[in-house]
């Protein structure tokens, strides 16, 4: 695979995604795109790639994929990064042991729920969440509460500090809730939000103007 700007960009946003001790640190290209997961929060890129073998990216070596050098697989499925003069093959996981199928499906299925309900951008999310954090101070968990009564979206933090609140306007009249870790919102890129449905939600969707990045992150009972 060769890594243009765009694809650089996705496997940067896709290292947001990773977990940190199992197979779920790597990025995956697969023939179907580029997904990473840490099982609260899960990306997917959706771009064709004219390759055999699936690729697994450690986190380690992301800093080796510069624009313009390759990413592939060896005879023994190690990763190998090619650029001018040389090459470096770092030792891989088994591809067939990350269940991409089954992540692919599960976020295909919670995309066509949700993408007719958009609910705001991520930058008013961000924003509002930005008003909230001083609440925060010394806590290690950080969490609010979602709430749209259909005209306003209400989004609460309570803490042994105090209560901080913030509305903004949805573009969806749909009443829902939702418990978020505040920390699922750092780095996202500038997508929009979407929701599944009325009532207490599982999950939050989100997706680019293209609709071919999928991103979505889990609720919490915290």
């Amino acid at each position: 695979v060769y890594i243009d700007e765009e694809v650089h960009l996705m496997l940067k946003i896709a290292s947001q995604f990773v977990s940190q001790n199992d197979i779920y640190e790597n990025i995956i290209i697969t023939k179907g795109g580029i997904c990473s997961t840490r099982g609260t929060r899960a990306f997917l890129w959706n771009k064709k790639f004219e390759i055999e073998d699936s690729i697994l990216i450690n986190k380690k070596i992301l800093s080796t994929l510069e624009v313009g050098r390759f990413v592939g697989v060896d005879e023994n499925n190690n990763t190998v990064v090619k650029f001018d003069g040389g090459y470096i093959v770092a030792e891989s996981d088994n591809a067939n042991d990350f269940a991409y199928e089954k992540l692919a499906s599960f976020i295909s299925d919670a995309k066509s729920k949700s993408i007719s309900n958009r609910v705001c951008s991520v930058i008013q999310m961000q924003s509002a969440l930005e008003k909230l954090a001083p609440i925060f101070f010394g806590e290690k968990s950080r969490y609010v509460y979602m709430f749209s009564d259909g005209n306003k979206l209400n989004i609460k933090a309570e803490t042994i500090n105090g209560v901080a609140e913030v509305d903004i306007e949805p573009d969806t009249d749909i009443k829902f809730e939702i418990t978020m870790s505040m920390d699922f919102f750092r780095g996202l890129p500038p997508y929009s939000m979407y929701i599944e449905g009325r009532g207490t939600l599982s999950y939050l969707y989100f997706t680019d103007d293209s609709n071919m990045v999928d991103i979505v992150l889990l609720g919490t009972k915290g």
